[in-house]
C-alpha cells in the first residue's frame, strides 16, 4: 500500500491528474496493520473503514477525471490510471482484510 501511494504521489502524476490527499498516512496504516495483527476496538475498525472507504472514492473519482485525458494525453493517462488501480487494489483488499 505505501508503495502504491508514493507511485500516485510522484510529482508527474500529481501534477498532471491532481492527485488526492489521503487519510490512509503512514499513522494510519500503521493502525491498520496493529489491528490486523493483534485485533482493535470497534470504534477503531470503524474509523479505519471510513478512512479507506473515503480514500477509495476519492481514488475512483480522480480515476473518472482523468479517462477522459485518454485522447490528448493518451501516455500520462494510461500511466496515471494504471497507478490509480494499483492503489485501488491495495485499499480495497485492505478494506477486505478489516472486515474478516
Amino acid at each position: 500500500l505505501q508503495q502504491a501511494i508514493k507511485v500516485v504521489r510522484r510529482k508527474s502524476n500529481r501534477e498532471f491528474s491532481h492527485a488526492p490527499s489521503l487519510g490512509c498516512t503512514t499513522a494510519a496504516r500503521k493502525k491498520m496493520e496493529t489491528c490486523l495483527k493483534d485485533g482493535c476496538s470497534v470504534e477503531m475498525l470503524l474509523e479505519l473503514e471510513d478512512r479507506l472507504e473515503k480514500d477509495e472514492r476519492k481514488v475512483q473519482s480522480t480515476m473518472h477525471r482523468v479517462h477522459p485525458m485518454m485522447n490528448e494525453h493518451p501516455h500520462e493517462a494510461a500511466w496515471s490510471l494504471a497507478s490509480y488501480e494499483d492503489l485501488l487494489h491495495h485499499l480495497t483488499h485492505l478494506h477486505a482484510q478489516l472486515h474478516v
